[in-house]
């Protein structure tokens, strides 16, 4: 038998044979792909799906998550802008927090500087996809984990 030569570009497989060729832990099998991989494929998804939502949510998942993850966004958002304005130690000590979110009015009375309050309104906005995204690709490994896994 032939010894072959080592040669470094042996080891890079073409992603689905090495999805074919490992197995993963807990006896979960799906394709392993790149991130853009699943961006591009993500619109393809969604017209196949057959709904107007989000391609693992639906219709109904869509608007729930868009509701309870904007919500979320807000405290997010809030908490943190309490904190870049004031420093940690008024917002977890001193109980410094903002009771009207429209406003940017705070609990000691004070309101947010223009430029924070800016801020705070573009990362609520930015937490909120973040975590509408977040929820999209749970709902997608949750559904291929319990799909794929044997009754």
């Amino acid at each position: 038998m032939k010894k072959e030569k080592f040669h470094p570009s042996s080891f890079i497989l073409h992603p689905l044979v090495r999805a074919a060729t490992s197995t993963p832990p807990l006896g979960i099998t799906f394709m392993q792909s790149s991130l853009l991989e699943r961006f591009r494929n993500w619109g393809r998804r969604s017209e196949r799906s057959g709904n107007q939502g989000l391609p693992n949510l639906g219709v109904v998942g869509t608007l729930l998550a868009v509701f309870v993850c904007m919500f979320l966004g807000v405290f997010i958002a809030d908490s943190l802008a309490v904190i870049i304005a004031f420093g940690p130690h008024a917002y977890f000590a001193d109980g410094v927090r903002i009771i009207n979110w429209r406003n940017g009015i705070l609990s000691n009375g004070g309101n947010l500087p223009f430029a924070l309050e800016f801020a705070r309104r573009s990362l609520w906005f930015f937490f909120g996809l973040v975590l509408i995204g977040l929820s999209e690709f749970l709902a997608g490994f949750l559904r291929k984990v319990f799909v794929s896994r044997p009754r």
